[in-house]
Order: structure tokens, then sequence, then C-alpha cells
């Protein structure tokens, strides 16, 4: 599978995102500039990320009520 660059979104619910290299988590309220894309090794999983070290891992059935997209691109785009 290959790696489909991320795309810009922003939270619809308040999220807590892991801290990579560390035990810590942080907070972000809804409505928060993120970007998203298909976990390459879980496709069942999207990775969303709000900067390069702390990240959500979100069931793709779950998805729609977490986040909406911001790029432009249609529904369902898969570039």
């Amino acid at each position: 599978m290959s790696y489909a660059a991320p795309r810009k979104a922003k939270t619809i619910k308040a999220l807590t995102a892991k801290v990579i290299g560390s035990n810590d988590f942080v907070q972000f309220k809804a409505g928060t500039i993120c970007r998203a894309q298909r976990n390459p090794s879980q496709p069942g999983l999207f990775v969303i990320w709000f900067s390069q070290n702390k990240i959500v891992q979100v069931p793709a059935k779950e998805l729609p009520e977490t986040i909406e997209f911001t790029d432009g691109k249609p529904e369902g785009w898969q570039g």
C-alpha cells in the first residue's frame, strides 16, 4: 500500500493525542487544524496529525464524526 499525502482537516470533537517518544498525552479542542491520512500498515485506521510528534489513530468508521476535511477535494477522493 502506498503512502497518500496527509489531507488538511479540522476536528469536529475534542481529541486526546499521543506524544510520540514519551508517555504524554495532549488534549485538542474541536475546531483544531490537523492533517489526516490512512494508516498504510492498518487500512482500517486513519492517523490524525497535529504536529510531527502528536497523533491520534481513529477507526475509519468514526472518521466522519471526528474530522472534517478542509482541502476542497470531493468526498471519497483518493490520491
